[in-house]
Protein backbone atom coordinates (compact mmCIF):
# COMPACT_ATOMS: atom_id res chain seq x y z
CA UNK A 1 0.00 0.00 0.00
CA UNK A 2 2.98 2.51 0.56
CA UNK A 3 4.32 1.73 -2.42
CA UNK A 4 1.30 2.44 -4.34
CA UNK A 5 0.61 5.99 -2.28
CA UNK A 6 4.40 6.93 -3.33
CA UNK A 7 3.79 6.32 -6.81
CA UNK A 8 0.72 8.31 -6.91
CA UNK A 9 2.15 11.00 -5.17
CA UNK A 10 4.95 11.56 -7.50
CA UNK A 11 2.96 11.13 -10.19
CA UNK A 12 1.47 14.07 -9.27
CA UNK A 13 4.46 16.07 -8.36
CA UNK A 14 4.08 16.19 -4.19
CA UNK A 15 6.62 16.28 -1.94
CA UNK A 16 6.95 13.00 -0.57
CA UNK A 17 9.06 11.93 3.27
CA UNK A 18 9.46 9.25 5.47
CA UNK A 19 6.80 9.85 7.41
CA UNK A 20 3.22 11.81 7.41
CA UNK A 21 3.23 15.14 8.94
CA UNK A 22 -0.59 16.51 8.64
CA UNK A 23 0.97 20.11 10.63
CA UNK A 24 2.66 22.94 9.20
CA UNK A 25 4.99 25.40 11.49
CA UNK A 26 2.91 28.84 11.72
CA UNK A 27 4.98 31.53 9.60
CA UNK A 28 8.15 29.88 8.74
CA UNK A 29 9.06 28.96 5.19
CA UNK A 30 8.86 25.33 4.03
CA UNK A 31 12.38 23.48 4.18
CA UNK A 32 13.24 22.78 0.04
CA UNK A 33 14.28 19.65 -1.01
CA UNK A 34 17.29 18.84 -2.10
CA UNK A 35 16.95 16.01 -4.64
CA UNK A 36 13.43 15.20 -5.56
CA UNK A 37 11.63 12.50 -7.90
CA UNK A 38 9.21 13.49 -10.65
CA UNK A 39 6.91 11.09 -13.39
CA UNK A 40 7.40 14.45 -15.66
CA UNK A 41 10.32 16.37 -16.68
CA UNK A 42 11.71 18.44 -13.41
CA UNK A 43 11.20 22.30 -13.29
CA UNK A 44 13.55 24.65 -15.06
CA UNK A 45 17.06 24.79 -14.28
CA UNK A 46 16.96 21.13 -12.22
CA UNK A 47 19.86 19.20 -12.87
CA UNK A 48 18.72 15.22 -13.71
CA UNK A 49 20.90 13.08 -11.17
CA UNK A 50 19.11 9.37 -12.30
CA UNK A 51 16.62 7.89 -13.86
CA UNK A 52 14.59 4.98 -12.34
CA UNK A 53 12.11 3.37 -14.67
CA UNK A 54 9.41 6.30 -15.31
CA UNK A 55 10.80 8.47 -12.46
CA UNK A 56 13.48 11.48 -12.97
CA UNK A 57 15.98 12.25 -9.81
CA UNK A 58 16.87 15.96 -9.61
CA UNK A 59 18.20 18.55 -7.74
CA UNK A 60 17.49 21.85 -7.49
CA UNK A 61 19.35 24.71 -8.86
CA UNK A 62 22.78 26.29 -6.78
CA UNK A 63 21.34 28.05 -3.70
CA UNK A 64 19.26 25.43 -1.77
CA UNK A 65 22.14 23.93 -0.04
CA UNK A 66 21.47 22.74 3.45
CA UNK A 67 24.46 24.32 4.84
CA UNK A 68 26.47 27.51 3.14
CA UNK A 69 28.67 30.12 3.41
CA UNK A 70 27.51 33.65 1.49
CA UNK A 71 30.29 36.14 1.55
CA UNK A 72 29.66 39.87 1.34
CA UNK A 73 30.66 39.56 -2.69
CA UNK A 74 27.64 37.04 -2.62
CA UNK A 75 30.13 34.26 -3.32
CA UNK A 76 28.70 30.28 -2.01
CA UNK A 77 30.54 28.32 -0.29
CA UNK A 78 28.97 24.85 0.18
CA UNK A 79 29.63 23.27 3.37
CA UNK A 80 29.12 19.20 5.15
CA UNK A 81 27.08 18.94 8.41
CA UNK A 82 26.62 15.96 9.95
CA UNK A 83 24.35 15.43 12.94
CA UNK A 84 22.80 13.20 15.46
CA UNK A 85 19.63 14.30 17.97
CA UNK A 86 20.29 17.79 18.74
CA UNK A 87 24.13 18.06 18.03
CA UNK A 88 25.30 19.29 14.61
CA UNK A 89 28.66 19.96 13.13
CA UNK A 90 29.29 21.87 10.42
CA UNK A 91 32.68 22.01 8.07
CA UNK A 92 33.03 24.79 5.82
CA UNK A 93 35.88 26.00 3.92
CA UNK A 94 35.15 29.65 2.76
CA UNK A 95 38.36 31.88 1.83
CA UNK A 96 36.41 34.87 2.54
CA UNK A 97 34.21 34.03 5.63
CA UNK A 98 30.38 35.21 5.47
CA UNK A 99 27.47 34.30 6.87
CA UNK A 100 26.63 30.49 7.61
CA UNK A 101 23.42 29.58 7.12
CA UNK A 102 22.17 25.95 8.06
CA UNK A 103 18.40 24.98 6.64
CA UNK A 104 17.10 24.51 10.56
CA UNK A 105 14.11 26.14 11.75
CA UNK A 106 16.22 28.47 14.72
CA UNK A 107 14.26 28.40 17.85
CA UNK A 108 15.07 28.91 21.71
CA UNK A 109 17.84 26.53 22.62
CA UNK A 110 19.95 26.51 20.21
CA UNK A 111 23.68 27.50 20.76
CA UNK A 112 26.68 28.39 18.65
CA UNK A 113 30.19 27.74 18.72
CA UNK A 114 32.68 28.49 15.84
CA UNK A 115 36.15 26.74 16.09
CA UNK A 116 35.53 26.42 19.85
CA UNK A 117 34.59 29.52 20.81
CA UNK A 118 31.08 30.99 21.49
CA UNK A 119 28.94 32.74 18.66
CA UNK A 120 25.89 34.75 18.32
CA UNK A 121 23.40 33.37 16.37
CA UNK A 122 21.32 35.62 13.63
CA UNK A 123 17.83 36.94 13.83
CA UNK A 124 15.31 34.77 10.79
CA UNK A 125 14.11 31.55 10.42
CA UNK A 126 17.21 30.07 9.80
CA UNK A 127 20.35 29.00 11.95
CA UNK A 128 22.96 31.83 10.78
CA UNK A 129 25.72 33.03 12.22
CA UNK A 130 29.10 34.90 11.17
CA UNK A 131 32.55 33.06 10.36
CA UNK A 132 35.93 33.71 9.45
CA UNK A 133 37.61 32.83 6.38
CA UNK A 134 39.35 29.67 6.03
CA UNK A 135 38.01 26.46 7.12
CA UNK A 136 36.34 26.57 10.36
CA UNK A 137 34.21 23.98 12.11
CA UNK A 138 30.91 25.30 13.54
CA UNK A 139 29.14 23.27 16.48
CA UNK A 140 25.25 23.80 16.68
CA UNK A 141 23.87 22.45 19.83
CA UNK A 142 19.63 22.17 20.74
CA UNK A 143 19.30 22.15 24.24
CA UNK A 144 15.37 23.54 24.92
CA UNK A 145 15.41 25.13 28.56
CA UNK A 146 11.81 22.93 29.31
CA UNK A 147 13.56 19.58 28.74
CA UNK A 148 15.59 19.31 31.77
CA UNK A 149 12.37 20.21 33.87
CA UNK A 150 10.32 17.42 31.58
CA UNK A 151 12.82 14.82 31.63
CA UNK A 152 13.09 15.23 35.99
CA UNK A 153 8.72 15.40 35.92
CA UNK A 154 8.77 12.19 34.18
CA UNK A 155 11.61 10.42 36.42
CA UNK A 156 9.03 11.30 39.38
CA UNK A 157 5.71 10.32 37.79
CA UNK A 158 7.89 6.68 36.96
CA UNK A 159 8.59 6.46 40.88
CA UNK A 160 5.47 7.20 42.08
CA UNK A 161 3.77 4.71 39.25
CA UNK A 162 5.77 1.95 40.74
CA UNK A 163 6.03 2.78 44.25
CA UNK A 164 2.31 2.33 44.00
CA UNK A 165 2.52 -0.88 42.18
CA UNK A 166 4.51 -1.88 44.52
CA UNK A 167 2.54 -1.20 47.58
CA UNK A 168 -0.26 -2.62 45.93
CA UNK A 169 1.04 -5.52 45.56
CA UNK A 170 2.73 -6.12 49.30
CA UNK A 171 -0.79 -5.10 50.66
CA UNK A 172 -4.00 -6.25 47.92
CA UNK A 173 -7.28 -5.50 49.07
CA UNK A 174 -9.14 -7.44 51.26
CA UNK A 175 -12.28 -8.95 49.50
CA UNK A 176 -15.46 -8.34 51.04
CA UNK A 177 -17.83 -10.35 53.11
CA UNK A 178 -20.42 -11.12 50.65
CA UNK A 179 -23.71 -8.79 51.61
CA UNK A 180 -26.17 -11.31 53.04
CA UNK A 181 -29.40 -10.30 53.01
CA UNK A 182 -31.98 -11.35 55.26
CA UNK A 183 -35.72 -11.25 55.00
CA UNK A 184 -38.15 -10.59 57.65
CA UNK A 185 -41.68 -11.42 58.10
Amino acid sequence: MQNLFSQLAVRRNLKISAGFRPWRFKDRPPVEPEVAAFCTAPPEGWTVLATVDTLTIAAPPPGNEYAAVTGADGMRSVCTATGLGGDMRIICDSPGGGTLSVKEYTWPGWQARVNGAPAVLLEGPWLNTVVPPGKIEVILRYRPWDAPPGIALCIVGLAISVWMWRSERQNPPLDPEPLVASKEE
